[in-house]
């Protein structure tokens, strides 16, 4: 009698708790979720805003008006979100409470292509859409085409790192046989690179030609500076 007694409080006992799981289990998909914050990632805000990526992460939901942690589903938030052209990755987060939140990297663009449909491109070679909302201060890129991209984004690159190239570099000429030329901030003549060989020596040999010139005060003299031969900077003046 005591062993049949027993063995309906464990019964008894178990039930409770199962039902005591299943009534949490549901409260816990019924709780409300929260917007809580968007985080973005490394460089400023280029692009998107806090309430735009916000707006993402409410849509899709079921018929519910309320978005629940049972409506919610957070990869597909995600893809959502890095469907947008300017995110590059995204990682949506959801807390205990119902808290959602969310962190965006989005992509920078390191030059801007020049043309009829002009376009940013970023460090990984992905062509944007310009944006109505901001614009980016980048080096404008001439003539370009898709077989340029690999050794531009070198070019780019090597000016990004250095800071005297940064401020000075306003343009790039994608010449024939991936050669390349250098637009320069206040000054008209054209720096010729030739291609993308040996890079860390020309820009060395440009920034001596620079000292040079200006303590001669010789740069409206030049309309064409020359890298592509090693070891050398060949100036062409003005006629």
């Amino acid at each position: 009698m005591k062993n049949i007694k027993y063995n309906i409080g464990i019964v008894f006992a178990l039930g409770i708790l199962m039902l005591l799981f299943m009534f949490s289990k549901k409260r816990n998909h019924q709780r409300e979720v929260i917007q809580d914050k968007v985080e973005f990632i490394g460089d400023q805000r280029l692009f998107l805003s806090e309430d735009f990526v916000n707006k993402l992460l409410i849509q899709k939901v079921k018929n519910d008006s309320i978005p629940t942690k049972e409506t919610l589903v957070l990869n597909e938030k995600e893809h959502l979100i890095e469907n947008e052209v300017y995110v590059d990755n995204a990682e949506v987060y959801m807390s205990v409470n119902g808290h959602v939140s969310a962190q965006v990297k989005q992509r920078v663009p390191v030059a801007r292509i020049y043309g009829s449909q002009p376009k940013y491109i970023d460090v990984s070679g992905k062509l944007l859409p310009l944006s109505k909302n901001n614009s980016v201060r980048v080096p404008l890129v001439y003539y370009f085409l898709p077989q340029h991209k690999t050794n531009l984004l070198m070019l780019l690159e090597k000016i990004k790192e250095d800071y005297f190239l940064e401020k000075l570099v306003v343009g790039i000429n994608c010449l024939p046989n991936n050669n390349y030329g250098l637009r320069m901030r206040n000054h008209d003549f054209l720096v010729h690179v030739g291609n993308v060989s040996q890079l860390d020596l020309k820009f060395k040999n440009l920034k001596a030609f620079y000292a040079k010139a200006q303590k001669d005060n010789l740069f409206d003299t030049y309309a064409h500076v020359n890298l592509s031969v090693v070891n050398q900077v060949i100036c062409t003046k003005k006629g």
